[in-house]
């Protein structure tokens, strides 16, 4: 499918910060996915996905700010 620029950029964020995660560049993956909140501030995902990088960068308490951020994001049923 085809996706607005914005997703597209949104998108290729998450993948690089992932790369970068595995790579074990945890910095830089926590930027990228600054970003990516930046970006599409409504996603939860990429909130989700700092708040996994921040803790095992050692900093619990921006992780939980993250994680409460992504969780208000989550679409309710």
């Amino acid at each position: 499918p085809s996706f607005p620029p914005r997703l597209k950029d949104y998108n290729d964020l998450l993948r690089r910060a992932e790369s970068l995660q595995k790579a074990g560049d945890l910095h830089t993956a926590a930027k990228t996915l600054r970003k990516a909140t930046r970006r599409v501030p409504e996603a939860p995902e990429a909130y989700h996905n700092l708040a996994d990088v921040l803790m095992r960068s050692g900093d619990p308490e921006a992780s939980c700010h993250n994680f409460i951020l992504a969780e208000s994001r989550r679409p309710r049923s």
